[in-house]
């Protein structure tokens, strides 16, 4: 009769593979961050090239002064974005390296733990393949036996 493989330490095995997806999932959470604040940043570019253009063409012929400060006071609040957005990405960058050293470590503890579950697994089919055998052996020696 085979018995169902058994790991002592299934638990804590669980336990890490848990902390690892929520690792994982945090990871994932700041790098969506960092990729919609670089979208923005994107946006931000190709609206001031935009805006550069109209600009130059507004220039042309006579120069209204509200209208030249009312470009230089977009152009101030557009840079202003940037700047903030800069700051923001930046921010994350070490919470990123962080968040992936973190994540390293606790795949390093799942793998040991997951080390010691494969061998525990090896021998446990092991001493069944030996048992199994052990069995259709005495099997083979009881037919011969009562002929």
């Amino acid at each position: 009769m085979r018995k169902r493989f058994h790991f002592g330490l299934q638990r804590l095995f669980d336990i890490r593979k848990r902390s690892e997806r929520k690792a994982q999932q945090a990871l994932a959470t700041l790098n969506r961050e960092k990729a919609s604040i670089e979208a923005q940043l994107r946006e931000a570019e190709q609206r001031r090239i935009e805006r550069l253009d109209l600009h130059r063409t507004d220039m042309v012929g006579v120069l209204n002064i509200d209208m030249l400060r009312m470009h230089a006071s977009i152009s101030q609040q557009q840079a202003s974005h940037a700047r903030s957005l800069l700051v923001q990405r930046a921010a994350l960058e070490p919470r990123i390296g962080s968040a992936m050293e973190d994540l390293l470590e606790i795949m390093k503890k799942r793998r040991g733990v997951e080390c010691l579950h494969d061998k525990a697994l090896m021998q446990w089919k092991h001493e069944n393949r030996k048992s199994e055998r052990r069995e259709e052996s005495e099997i083979g020696m009881l037919g011969r036996k009562s002929t």
